[in-house]
């Protein structure tokens, strides 16, 4: 699936803000890859990337890239509404897919993406990576060293702030409406945690509660969620998420167990470690998104024809819990979990 020399190329399908700003710089700065188009509906968006990256040839038809010769892997930019046929149209092309989070929208897609990745390693490799960037991150792996030591059963909280409201700003504000129509911020914004808290505790999701409202009453759905994941060890996640909001606080965790107490801004990495009665400052980077490293998982997916990293399985695992939140808030009941 690569070529002679090692290099893989790829085409990114979706040129929209993650891609601009994500995606295509760490593309054309990895030793691996290769960029070899653009793909998007819309022409204004996949000129205007060109030119930012130096005039990579491009497209507006997905369908165009299916059965080239020159393109051995795709990076799916996309909202999940739409990604779910295009990824399991790649996928039967045999080509490798990078498909940003969340899987779907709902579960019936879900399982379809689900059995056309299954479908795609018999009789060959199928390689699929859910793009959980954020998991790659050092404050993610260093908390887990942390947790290890404050144990469990143990009480985590956290606190995501983003998308600042600013109606100015029409095409962030369309952007993020055509979410909160499609689906919502706790399975856009909370899958990510209910993902890499999985390296802090990893005991399965049994049961969800979720309460959401709307600030204004022009918001297509929710953008203010308070959810708690109650874990099979007894321990529970609890997660905040607030979207549109003209201001809001640094977004945060705490975790408490019984050998001490973490404390963290996700902004800047800092915070406390109190553990045997001694209390010690503590500096990890901030909640960042390491294109770089998601891309080195994705080439040695590749290489293995084995997606080791971030396979389709911790995509449905976080759909799954974050559905769940969705149905709580609708019912105002506690949901079981399965998986």
């Amino acid at each position: 699936m690569t070529t002679p020399s090692g290099v893989i190329r790829v085409a990114l399908v979706g040129c929209g803000d993650i891609a601009q700003t994500g995606h295509v710089p760490a593309l054309l700065a990895h030793p691996r890859f290769h960029l070899v188009e653009l793909c998007d509906v819309r022409p204004a968006r996949t000129e205007l990337l060109s030119k930012l990256a130096g005039g990579v040839p491009t497209s507006n038809d997905f369908r165009t890239l299916l059965t080239r010769d020159d393109v051995d892997a795709v990076i799916l930019a996309l909202h999940p509404e739409i990604s779910v046929d295009v990824a399991i149209a790649f996928l039967q092309a045999g080509k490798a897919v990078l498909d940003e989070k969340p899987l779907a929208t709902n579960l019936d897609d879900g399982r379809r993406l689900v059995r056309a990745v299954a479908a795609a390693r018999a009789p060959a490799p199928g390689v699929y990576q859910i793009g959980f960037v954020f998991s790659y991150c050092d404050l993610v792996r260093d908390v887990a060293r942390w947790a290890a030591r404050i144990g469990s059963p143990s009480l985590c909280h956290v606190g995501v702030f983003d998308e600042r409201l600013d109606r100015a700003n029409t095409e962030h504000f369309g952007r993020i409406q055509q979410i909160l129509r499609h689906s919502s911020a706790v399975t856009h914004e909370g899958s990510h945690v209910v993902d890499f808290y999985r390296f802090w505790n990893s005991a399965p999701y049994v049961r969800a509660q979720a309460s959401a409202m709307r600030t204004e009453p022009d918001f297509a759905g929710p953008n203010l969620w308070s959810t708690r994941f109650s874990t099979a060890d007894g321990s529970t996640l609890a997660l905040d998420i607030g979207w549109f909001l003209p201001d809001y606080p640094s977004s945060f965790m705490t975790l408490q167990g019984p050998g001490g107490f973490l404390r963290l801004d996700l902004a800047t990495g800092a915070g406390e470690l109190r553990i045997e009665g001694r209390v010690e400052p503590v500096q990890t980077g901030k909640l960042a998104q390491p294109w770089a490293r998601q891309l080195d998982a994705f080439a040695r997916s590749i290489d293995t024809g084995l997606s080791a990293d971030c396979p389709v399985s911790r995509g449905w695992d976080a759909l799954v819990a974050t559905q769940a939140c969705q149905q709580a808030a609708r019912t105002n009941e506690s949901v079981v979990i399965e998986g």
